[in-house]
């Protein structure tokens, strides 16, 4: 196989613009994504990794791990997926009969494209298959981590069709740090953050938990209308996950770690997507999609979108991270200067 340049491990502290990086990098021939859908939802988010019980944590030499095998678990649970005969069905139907019938959208390109990337998923179903195997054949955590980087190796074929560059998101921030640098190194960081009320006002309207919420979480944080408890034990965790991110940074240093932030990436877009090409090494030549996945244009509108559903209760909470952004928001700006 061709010699891996880099992964680019993308990272943010939720609903802050880490996916528009993921959208920008799509647009470059020599960046492979990793891709993971389940139902009709898609993730490039290494679940079977970072969650509990999964691989990150079976790397790990502890014996406490043995009884959660939450990976086994899975596999039992989900089948390997199947491609819809549908899509081979299209593909036999040239699309100038399936006008005749309906509207064209659904084109015989778009159908061969959905087979491609149902059998990915195939192909990643199996490699999970075998990594649990294998790591349950041994305890040897030097095995392990063997047996794990075969594993992403795997996937860069699946996903990345051999490319010298593959993107990832996200590392938990605060878990397995003592594993995932070494695992994937070569690697680099791209860190991205965004002004904190409109981030949070964001996270507010999206979030599953504040529109479901089990009666578990009622019953830590309280059944106060408007989940604002549990809202605001979510901004903490916020930041102490920024918090964490610091210590990588620290650690890491700038060859390694690039922070941006979103506001930024959309008001100074060409400045900011020069500083992402030469941090990964990229080279601009390989932008070959320009704007076909995130345009600065249209993400423009999600600025101050949701800021009327944060309310006054909030302002305390927010106030940590308001300053930890004002220093990021400085250090960016600092490092501009060298460009």
């Amino acid at each position: 196989m061709g010699e891996l340049k880099s992964n680019i491990i993308i990272i943010g502290l939720g609903n802050s613009g880490s996916s528009a990086i993921q959208d920008l990098l799509l647009e470059y021939d020599n960046i492979g994504k990793f891709r993971y859908e389940e139902v009709n939802w898609s993730t490039g988010e290494l679940n079977h990794f970072r969650l509990p019980g999964m691989i990150g944590d079976r790397l790990k030499e502890s014996t406490d791990l043995e009884n959660s095998n939450n990976l086994e678990l899975w596999l039992k649970e989900n089948k390997r997926p199947i491609v819809p005969s549908s899509l081979y069905f299209r593909t036999i139907i040239p699309d100038s009969i399936y006008n005749l019938y309906k509207e064209n959208k659904f084109t015989r390109n778009f159908a061969k494209s959905k087979i491609s990337q149902w059998k990915q998923q195939q192909k990643y179903y199996d490699s999970l298959v075998s990594i649990n195997s294998d790591l349950s054949k041994t305890k040897d955590y030097d095995e392990r981590m063997k047996i794990a980087r075969r594993w992403l190796e795997e996937l860069r074929n699946i996903f990345g069709k051999d490319k010298p560059f593959m993107q990832h998101k996200p590392i938990f921030h605060e878990r397995h740090l003592d594993i995932w640098p070494t695992l994937f190194d070569p690697f680099k960081v791209i860190m991205i953050f965004r002004e904190p009320r409109d981030q949070l006002a964001t996270v507010l309207k999206s979030s599953v938990m504040f529109r479901h919420t089990d009666w578990k979480y009622h019953a830590l944080f309280g059944m106060d209308k408007g989940n604002r408890r549990l809202f605001h034990a979510l901004i903490e965790t916020t930041y102490m996950r920024a918090l964490c991110i610091d210590v990588m940074e620290k650690r890491f240093g700038p060859s390694k770690f690039l922070k941006l932030d979103f506001e930024g990436l959309i008001s100074n877009y060409d400045q900011y997507k020069a500083i992402i090409e030469n941090f990964l090494e990229i080279g601009p030549l390989h932008h070959v999609k320009p704007k076909a996945f995130f345009d600065p244009k249209v993400s423009i509108n999600s600025i101050k979108e949701n800021s009327s559903l944060l309310d006054p209760s909030d302002e305390e909470y927010i106030i940590p991270l308001e300053k930890w952004y004002q220093q990021k928001i400085k250090e960016v700006k600092e490092s501009l200067n060298n460009y």
